[in-house]
């Protein structure tokens, strides 16, 4: 049927007018109540900051987003949200950057063969400036520890149990707190350097086993001239004190419990608590000689041993040596007799 009138007009109608234009159109009636605040002004101009004056509950603010989209792609690179954050078993911060459910209360950051990195910042300036601590993998080697940039200041790392520091890597060297056990059999350590634990290996022979300083050259950088003394390996002076008046009848400050005992199918031909290969020794504050009787005089020694035999026989110079006298003299062993040397 041809239309009756063939003319069409633009009309504008406001705000409210067109609110109760629509619900009629909707409810197929010519009246009812006007729809919400900003309902009609989102329907002439769908925008999502339309869309959000129109509704009461919402929360946030920021553009619409849909499958693909960019979170922060319209209000910057922070997503804040509380309760729980679901997005399948990976989370995708950047194309390079995933977060992974490996399997029950496991959280893997992972990425093919890409080692990643996780960086927890002390201080942060700018991409150029800052101090933080790293935990994270690069050219196959696993690095934990501090990095700076920039005005960053290099900072110490420590090792905790219990909330009690045992080891700290400092910035300008490491450094053992408190007492640390080295060895399978070490649960509580006595010393502040206690070493245990049996071990089996191929010959060692005279490499050491427990212990060993490699063969190492130390540059002097800043010395000329005379040096009166240089030491590689030093003992400082220890203090002792007690809390109570006490009385230590020997005290030493490095101490050698015996020479090694022969174990399992072992032979020692001759023991020594101490073995210096060669070099000349040098005793500055003198050196003591426990006494003896000649009845337990050292045994298994070689030629050149020397002791203190509190019970000789005699006193003459190189006479060979019995017991059962008053006499107190140093022995000399020659391999066979022990002499007499005053």
């Amino acid at each position: 049927m041809p239309n009756p009138y063939p003319f069409t007009a633009n009309v504008a109608l406001p705000a409210s007018d067109l609110n109760a234009a629509v619900l009629a159109a909707a409810n197929g009636t010519l009246s009812g109540a006007a729809w919400g605040t900003g309902v009609a002004t989102f329907l002439v101009t769908p925008t999502s900051a339309n869309l959000r004056a129109a509704v009461t509950d919402e929360s946030g603010t920021g553009a619409l987003l849909f499958a693909g989209g960019d979170i922060g792609a319209a209000t910057g690179t922070s997503l804040v949200a509380s309760g729980l954050l679901q997005a399948g078993t990976t989370l995708g911060i950047s194309t390079d950057v995933l977060l992974n459910r490996t399997g029950a209360n496991s959280l893997a950051l992972r990425n093919g063969t890409n080692g990643q990195t996780f960086r927890a910042y002390n201080t942060w300036t700018d991409a150029s400036n800052g101090e933080w601590g790293v935990f994270g993998w690069g050219s196959n080697t696993l690095s934990i520890g501090s990095d700076i940039n920039g005005t960053g200041t290099a900072r110490s790392v420590s090792f905790v149990r219990g909330g009690t520091e045992y080891l700290r890597l400092a910035s300008t060297g490491s450094e053992f707190v408190g007492f640390v056990g080295i060895g399978s059999a070490i649960m509580a350590p006595v010393a502040q350097l206690d070493i245990s634990g049996d071990v089996s290996a191929a010959a060692w022979a005279g490499n050491g086993i427990q212990a060993r300083t490699r063969s190492a050259t130390f540059t002097d950088t800043s010395s000329s001239g005379t040096v009166p003394l240089v030491n590689i390996v030093r003992v400082g002076t220890p203090t002792i004190a007690a809390s109570s008046s006490t009385t230590f009848t020997r005290a030493a400050s490095v101490s050698i419990a015996a020479a090694p005992v022969a174990g399992t199918n072992v032979t020692i031909g001759n023991a020594y608590a101490l073995d210096i290969v060669s070099g000349p020794a040098l005793f500055r504050g003198g050196s003591t000689l426990l006494g003896s009787t000649y009845a337990n005089r050292p045994a298994g020694v070689e030629a050149g041993t020397m002791a203190y035999i509190t019970d000789s026989n005699t006193a003459t110079w190189r006479a060979t040596i019995a017991g059962g006298g008053a006499n107190k003299v140093i022995a000399w062993y020659d391999g066979t007799n022990w002499l007499c040397m005053g």
